[in-house]
C-alpha cells in the first residue's frame, strides 16, 4: 500500500474504533492501483449509528477523496443526516447534506 494512504486508513480506523463512545465497529480497506476504499461502521453508547464510505487516491504527492459518503442516525428517531459526493444532476463535484425531512443542502 502507498504509505500516504496506509496512515490515512490506519487514522480514519482509529477515529472510529478506538473512541470511547463506540460499542461495536466493522472496517474494510480495499487498494487500488491508484488509491483505497474505505468501509466502516460504528455502532455508538446511545444506539446511534455512523457509517463511513470513501475513495481516497493520490494526485502529485496529495490524497483527494473522489467519493465519499458519511452518515449518522439514531434508529427509531428522526435524527439523521448524510454527507455525500454524489452529484445528484448538479456539477461535479457536487458536496451537500442530505437531512432527516429528505432535503438535500449544498
Amino acid at each position: 500500500m502507498i504509505p500516504r494512504l496506509e496512515q490515512y486508513a490506519a487514522r480514519a480506523f482509529s477515529l472510529l474504533h478506538n473512541h470511547w463512545c463506540t460499542v461495536e465497529s466493522f472496517f474494510e480497506f480495499e487498494e487500488a492501483h491508484d488509491g483505497l476504499g474505505i468501509a466502516g461502521y460504528a455502532e455508538l453508547i446511545d444506539g446511534s449509528s455512523s457509517y463511513v464510505r470513501e475513495v481516497v487516491k493520490v494526485e502529485a504527492q496529495t490524497l483527494r477523496k473522489t467519493v465519499y459518503a458519511y452518515q449518522f442516525r439514531h434508529e427509531g428517531e428522526n435524527g439523521f443526516f448524510r454527507y455525500d459526493s454524489a452529484s445528484h444532476g448538479q456539477p461535479i463535484p457536487y458536496h451537500h447534506k442530505h437531512t432527516s425531512a429528505g432535503q438535500i443542502l449544498p
